[in-house]
């Protein structure tokens, strides 16, 4: 599919499940009037006028990025196909291997114009049906090409087969965490698969090894309250805190702590979720800190490069 002006477009646009909070933030109505700007802006690249609600404006400013960055995917999957059959064609002479171009050798006015437009079709046709997926990803981790490798949810129920101890989702949230912080640590695409099931492996070996060697104040229905209060290891501050900013990591990135560094304990406050953390975490924030997590419908926009603007207005509140 062409747009007006040239330029190859999808046919569709995906919504990611990470925009979700964006959009649940919104009311109901405004959110229509976000869901319904998507059409345009991916067919035409026409962008609403949403001045009179920033928060709208942020929203959709989120959401199009992420529909141009599909797009952008989609152009250089059309080309590389495009490249691939005209290799494919200059390297086969007249004899090409398919058959659309078999069948027109045999018509003397097929013409080199004709078979560039066969090649422009065979290519988006081929890239449509390798680039767009039966549903939307339910994360997409980082590589180190820039690009993504996106997660299903038919993956995370092979991977609950394989590892049943592990909360798979919250890992992956982790490892995009751990990925965002460390650019120079990133997988190729064909290595991030290796990584994914090194990570999960490993979860499930400190879980074999915490519920077999020793409760670790882990409570069960069948355990005693008293005989579990005195297996339970006390922690010190460091090592508290340092629980509290791997968990925090996995959604602020590292350059968003550098931007607002006397304003981290504010920060994890509004976008960590309270079910991320233990009694032990929210105890030491409020006692230390003087801050308390909000629970999950409550958390607020992860800050990034889209988003600082609304940060900087937030936290100089």
């Amino acid at each position: 599919m062409q747009s007006v002006d040239g330029e190859v477009r999808k046919p569709s646009f995906l919504v990611y499940y990470d925009n979700e909070v964006v959009v649940l933030r919104l009311p109901d109505e405004e959110a229509g009037k976000l869901f319904k700007s998507l059409f345009p802006y991916g067919k035409k690249a026409i962008k609403p006028n949403f001045e009179e609600s920033p928060a709208l404006a942020m929203a959709f400013d989120i959401l199009s990025m992420a529909i141009d960055r599909d797009n952008e995917r989609y152009v250089k999957k059309c080309e590389k196909n495009r490249e691939n059959i005209k290799k494919r064609w200059e390297g086969t002479g007249k004899q090409s291997n398919t058959s659309v171009y078999e069948s027109n050798q045999l018509n003397t006015k097929y013409t080199d114009k004709d078979r560039d437009k066969d090649m422009e079709k065979d290519s988006i046709y081929s890239s449509e049906s390798e680039s767009l997926p039966s549903e939307p990803p339910l994360i997409s981790l980082p590589l180190n090409d820039k690009s993504f490798h996106d997660v299903f949810c038919n993956d995370v129920d092979d991977w609950k087969e394989l590892y049943p101890a592990v909360d798979i989702v919250q890992e992956l949230r982790k490892m995009k965490g751990w990925l965002n912080s460390n650019p120079t640590k990133r997988k190729t695409r064909r290595g991030i698969k290796k990584f994914i099931n090194s990570w999960l492996a490993r979860e499930q070996d400190k879980r074999h090894d915490v519920i077999g060697e020793f409760t670790g104040g882990i409570r069960t229905q069948n355990t005693d309250q008293s005989s579990v209060d005195e297996k339970i290891v006390t922690k010190s501050k460091e090592e508290i805190e340092g629980e509290i900013y791997m968990i925090a990591r996995t959604y602020i990135s590292q350059e968003a702590f550098d931007r607002y560094p006397d304003k981290t304990h504010e920060l994890i406050r509004l976008c960590c979720p309270l079910e991320d953390f233990t009694r032990e975490h929210i105890d030491y924030m409020r006692s230390a800190w003087g801050i308390e997590p909000q629970p999950k419908i409550d958390r607020f926009i992860p800050p990034t490069e889209e988003t600082y603007i609304f940060w900087d207005a937030r936290l100089s509140d």
